[in-house]
Formats: C-alpha cells, sequence, structure tokens
C-alpha cells in the first residue's frame, strides 16, 4: 500500500490476516471513500459494499478470490492454445 494513513494500516491488516475473512469500517463518507480507493488502486481482491444504517456508514469488505480465478481461467486458456499448437 503506498498510503499509510491509520485506515490504510487498518485495511492493510486485514489483507494480511489470514483468519479474517470480513472487515466493518464504520467511518465518514470520505474516509470510506478513500479505502474503496485504496482498495481499486492496489487491485485487491475485496468486495465492498456500505451499510447504511445509523451514522455514520459502514463499509465493509469481504476477501475474495478474484485474481485467483482469472489466472486459473488463464491457465485454461493457455493449454488450450497449447493443444492446438501441437496438434
Amino acid at each position: 500500500m503506498s498510503c499509510r494513513c491509520e485506515h490504510c494500516l487498518a485495511l492493510s491488516r486485514f489483507l494480511q490476516s489470514a483468519e479474517q475473512e470480513a472487515w466493518r469500517f464504520k467511518a465518514r463518507e470520505a474516509d470510506r471513500r478513500h479505502v474503496e480507493d485504496s482498495i481499486r488502486h492496489g487491485r485487491h481482491d475485496v468486495d465492498c459494499s456500505t451499510e447504511r444504517k445509523g451514522s455514520p456508514h459502514v463499509l465493509v469488505c469481504i476477501k475474495n478470490q478474484a485474481s485467483y480465478e482469472r489466472r486459473v481461467a488463464q491457465r485454461r486458456a493457455d493449454l488450450d492454445d497449447l493443444t492446438r499448437l501441437e496438434a
């Protein structure tokens, strides 16, 4: 992570934790948006949604396997291409 603010450091701890699947970040809109931008720019495998109960709202972050699934699909395509080239 390029940003070292307290919110991004908390996000970084969440991303590094093997046990923690979800993270709830209760903060004002600007801080939530900043964290979402950090996730997007870092291309982290995290799905985000906002719970709009109470104030401030809560950003809910859940880890996913998007990059792993992209690599699996690319590997399958590469193997198919290799098979066609060898034929």
